[in-house]
């Protein structure tokens, strides 16, 4: 009767390790007798082969072997241990598969199957094979704990607490299982309990980085900010050479408002390692959010010198530049990314903020012509926002040159309907005005400014008030909180001669919007009306004080009606 192949392997080493066996002098390898001794030879030589790094030979021998006995457990494992050590996983997982089908206990196989999984992050069909080997070994805490952890992977975190809440009860100082029971309650978001444990493990071992990491995990994610802080720092007391941590902590200062802890944070990560990008932008911007432009400039021109073709890098020194009303110094930069990318719509945005900032139309409408030739067709938000600069410039020639060409290429675009027609009442246009405002409500039934807008101009032209009333009334539901609207609701009231409507409504939008002069303007006409003279004239000079130029003839008004006042002896 022979011996198992691992029995005899071992039987052999213990008789030479105590001296039982004596080898003679000149030692030849004894005659094979049967089948089995030839491929444990086989199986020995296989062993010498693998420790001494020659796989491929190992696999040969151990492929011999299998012709020899074929049904061996531990030749089959050590052959797909050594599929495996070569890289061959397929085989290695067939071949150890094929031992567990004929050997459901086998020790080997079964943890080189969990091993060929967990490579895969395939814990769910790891699991049984681990449970299995938990069966197989039930004291045996490190493949508790290890099952404990698998499970919480592959989201059963309820299996794992239940096992490691047993575990406990009898192992109540076990560390590792207070830590993995942490882990588990984490992922099940029974958060609290998770803290529970992890502190008992911070507690106990309060010289393990991990411990404290997991612990500031489970406080983040349970948006206690200040105490996750508090733990990375433990760790970093530990280990502050984690550099991925430190820059947590930068992080998280900046979450809970830590500005000045956070800058500090950033400039000894930026002062540790230089050539770390994201930290340097991270620093810059935090200075350029603090309004500490000076210092931002400083940092993102050392930036840009370091990394001059990094857009992200540009991008941000020519916004501060233009935050520093700069825009001699913005305007190249943006340029240069903005002809790199036309379809980039924030550097475009910024860039026309910038050439609207010295003024220069033609710049304006000469990004407009050469985007117009350009490989890809212009953005309709792009060719809005350059018609809104060319209108507040007003250059309202060039204004309407480029919203009639956006209508052309985006016809049923609302805004730029809406846009060109408060363009053309602007330059008192008021039937094309009219006609435009109408297809942007068509296209859009329900803008509260187009709504607004139309009714407005029909009330100020004092014509087809029944419907501007529907307009404006429609324009409140959609924004009852706007004063502008408001207002213009109490406008129209004052022109169907609905006073004291007017005047309820006018209150109303004052309430929302104290300081518009043109409100205010409008407040005193309809006290005038009402005949409440000294409350018109208190309005009408708060609107001149806010701001005259907003209301044309305000100043000739005033004076007007203050001789009108006299001559009727004054209210």
């Amino acid at each position: 009767m022979r011996l198992p192949v691992r029995s005899l392997h071992l039987a052999c080493a213990l008789l030479l390790a105590v001296g039982c066996v004596s080898l003679p002098k000149a030692f030849t390898p004894l005659p094979s007798v049967n089948r089995a001794d030839n491929a444990a030879s086989l199986f020995l030589k296989a062993d010498y082969q693998r420790r001494h790094g020659d796989t491929a030979a190992a696999i040969d021998t151990l492929e011999e072997a299998t012709k020899l006995d074929p049904a061996s457990p531990d030749i089959l494992t050590a052959l797909a241990q050594a599929y495996l050590q070569a890289g061959d996983e397929e085989r290695a997982a067939v071949t150890a598969n094929q031992v567990v089908a004929a050997h459901p206990d086998h020790d080997d196989a079964l943890r080189l199957l969990v091993s060929l999984h967990m490579r895969k992050r395939d814990y769910d069909a790891a699991l049984p094979h681990l449970r299995h080997l938990v069966d197989l070994h039930p004291d045996d805490a490190h493949l508790l704990i290890q099952l404990a952890e698998m499970e919480t992977q592959a989201d059963h975190p309820e299996e794992a607490i239940k096992r490691l809440e047993a575990f406990l009860k009898d192992h109540p100082a076990s560390v590792p299982a207070h830590f993995h029971l942490a882990r588990a309650y984490a992922a099940a978001s029974q958060l609290d309990k998770a803290i529970e444990h992890f502190r008992f493990c911070t507690e106990e071992r309060p010289e393990v980085e991990r411990g404290w990491i997991n612990l500031g995990t489970a406080y983040e994610q349970k948006g206690e900010l200040p105490e996750a802080v508090d733990a990375y720092r433990k760790a970093l007391e530990i280990n502050p050479y984690n550099r991925e941590l430190s820059k947590r902590v930068a992080q998280l200062l900046v979450a809970t408002k830590q500005v000045d802890e956070a800058i500090g944070a950033y400039e000894k990560l930026v002062a540790e390692k230089p050539d770390d990008l994201r930290a340097q932008l991270r620093l810059a911007l935090l200075l350029f959010d603090q309004k500490r432009l000076d210092d931002a400039l400083t940092r993102l021109d050392a930036i840009h010198q370091r990394w001059p073709d990094n857009p992200r890098v540009t991008y941000f020194l020519a916004l501060t530049h233009e935050e520093r009303k700069e825009a001699d110094e913005a305007i190249p930069l943006l340029r240069g990314l903005y002809d790199a990318d036309p379809t980039n719509l924030e550097v475009a945005y910024h860039l026309v903020n910038n050439l609207e900032a010295k003024g220069d139309k033609d710049a304006i409408l000469t990004l407009f012509s050469q985007g117009r030739f350009g490989r890809e067709p212009m953005a309709a938000d792009l060719l809005l926002y350059l018609g809104m600069a060319e209108a507040r410039l007003k250059a309202y020639p060039e204004a309407q040159e480029i919203y009639v060409a956006a209508l052309k290429q985006y016809p049923d675009d609302p805004r730029l309907h809406f846009q060109l027609g408060a363009l053309y009442e602007r330059q008192k246009q008021y039937d094309d005005a009219f006609a435009e405002l109408k297809e942007s409500l068509r296209l859009d039934p329900d803008q509260p400014h187009a709504l607004n807008y139309l009714g407005y101009m029909y009330a100020e032209q004092n014509v087809h008030l029944d419907e501007s009333l529907k307009l404006v009334q429609r324009a409140v539901e959609l924004r009852p909180d706007d004063g502008y609207i408001i207002d213009s609701l109490a406008w129209v009231y004052y022109k169907l001669g609905r006073l004291d409507e007017a005047r309820k409504a006018a209150e109303h939008a004052l309430e929302i919007t104290p300081d518009d002069a043109v409100i205010h303007d409008h407040m005193g006409d309809i006290y005038w009306a009402l005949g409440r003279h000294k409350a018109a004239f208190d309005h009408w000079q708060k609107a001149l004080t806010l701001d005259g130029d907003a209301v044309p003839g305000l100043a000739e008004k005033i004076a007007k009606r203050r001789a009108l006042s006299h001559k009727s002896g004054g209210k």
